[in-house]
C-alpha cells in the first residue's frame, strides 16, 4: 500500500528497524525508509545510512551511507549533521578532514556544551 504519505513510509520503515509492531525485517524496513526518502523525507535518509553502515537491509558501504548523510543534511537534519560530521572527522567513507567534520557536527549534539552556550 502506498499513499504517498512520506511520514507513514518513514514510520513504517522505521517499525520494521526497531521490531516495534512488527518483526524486525531489514529489507522492509529499508524499503519503507527509500520510498520515503525518495519523496524528500529528510528523518528517512539518515536511518538509510545507519543501516547501510551497519550491513542491515543492504550491503555495508560507508561512502553510500555518506551519500545519505550528505543528503539529510543538506535539508537540515540535525542526525544527518551529526553522523556526515563524525564520518568526515574520522575519514569513514569520505575524505578525512577532522576540522570540517568538527565544525559539521551540530553543537546540540556536543558533549559539554551548557544549554546557555546551545542557545547563543
Amino acid at each position: 500500500m502506498d499513499l504517498g504519505n512520506e511520514k507513514a513510509m518513514y514510520n513504517i520503515g522505521f517499525s520494521y528497524m526497531g521490531g516495534e509492531c512488527a518483526t524486525q525485517e531489514d529489507a522492509e524496513a529499508m524499503k519503507w525508509l527509500s520510498k520515503a526518502a525518495d519523496r524528500g523525507y529528510a528523518d528517512a535518509m539518515p536511518a538509510i545510512g545507519n543501516m547501510i553502515v551497519l550491513g542491515r537491509g543492504a550491503k555495508r558501504d560507508f561512502a553510500e551511507a555518506v551519500r545519505w548523510f550528505r543528503k539529510g543534511a543538506g535539508l537540515g537534519n540535525a542526525g544527518a549533521q551529526f553522523s556526515l560530521g563524525l564520518m568526515t572527522e574520522l575519514g569513514t567513507g569520505t575524505k578525512k578532514r577532522h576540522e570540517r567534520g568538527h565544525q559539521m557536527v551540530p553543537q546540540v549534539r556536543r558533549p559539554g556544551v551548557s544549554e546557555r552556550d546551545r542557545q547563543a
